[in-house]
């Protein structure tokens, strides 16, 4: 069985959610034989220890775009960078799981996305690059004082909005509203 990682925007009953991962689970078995008759270039996914970064997960988050050479300013295409990085993204129905994405990754297979494209294109971004959190960050149980959900969405933010990029423009916008 995988070890399922997800995002959602309230809790959910445990009967729902392990109606939700022996679907999911299907689906990878499903997945990983038809991935077994193509060649795919080993995932470029690599493992970020906050720990070792004094908890900097922006700084994480900025590495990671150096890495995969995103260029400055707004990301154009989430899902095609994390394509091409070799994840595979899956629109996935929920159904009544009120769940925004949940990843899973083991050997032999990439990592897989399942996401509820029912969402609003904001939350769907920002729920793919949640993931991508998890999927560099979160590879070992953190210790207990660590909040790993609230990691994954420093690291989104960082990710799609680099402060260092957007801060200039925001300062715009605030110096405006003073004025105003």
């Amino acid at each position: 069985m995988s070890e399922f990682f997800h995002r959602k925007k309230q809790a959910v009953p445990q009967r729902q959610l392990n109606t939700v991962y022996a679907r999911l689970e299907l689906r990878r078995m499903e997945i990983q034989a038809l991935l077994r008759s193509v060649d795919l270039d080993e995932p470029t996914f690599f493992h970020m220890d906050p720990e070792k970064y004094d908890g900097d997960v922006e700084k994480i988050a900025q590495i990671v775009r150096a890495t995969f050479r995103i260029p400055n300013g707004p990301i154009q295409n989430v899902v095609d960078v994390l394509e091409d990085a070799g994840a595979i993204v899956i629109p996935f129905d929920f159904e009544d799981a009120n769940i925004d994405a949940i990843h899973l990754w083991n050997p032999g297979v990439p990592p897989l996305i399942f996401t509820n494209f029912n969402r609003t294109m904001d939350r769907i971004r920002f729920t793919l690059c949640h993931e991508l959190g998890h999927i560099i960050m979160h590879r070992k149980p953190p210790s207990e004082d660590v909040d790993i959900e609230e990691q994954a969405d420093r690291f989104s933010s960082e990710f799609l909005m680099p402060k260092n990029e957007i801060s200039h423009s925001l300062g715009a916008l605030l110096f405006l509203n003073l004025l105003l």
